[in-house]
């Protein structure tokens, strides 16, 4: 026992196996049940073709996965672009502004 006063015991029942071992039968276990659930997948995809789609999606993600979410992107310049003069830009902000003094007056008859 270390005398920092840690306790470096690990909690829970004891077990006989290494860090190593254990880590190796979780990894096996996921893999049963991986394949298991695969043929049982496999199995409805008598009923129902899904099945067989969703098998094909999980045996073969770089396939089968993502297809339709796929998003292509296409950078051109646009060809209808204008030019405003500075004359014309000046004309434009008059007007403008003509027209926002016209609306803050009270009505003139």
């Amino acid at each position: 026992m270390p005398t920092d006063g840690t306790d470096e015991r690990p909690l829970g029942r004891p077990t006989k196996f290494n860090d190593e071992t254990i880590g190796r039968l979780c990894s096996e276990a996921r893999e049963r049940a991986r394949q298991k659930a695969l043929q049982a997948i496999k199995g409805a995809g008598g009923k129902d073709w899904r099945a067989h789609a969703e098998w094909l999606r999980l045996s073969f993600p770089a396939d089968y996965r993502g297809s339709a979410n796929k998003i292509e992107v296409n950078a051109t310049a646009s060809t209808s672009s204008f030019v405003v003069t500075v004359d014309k830009q000046r004309e434009l902000q008059e007007r403008r502004r003509a027209a926002l003094e016209s609306l803050r007056r009270p009505n003139e008859s």
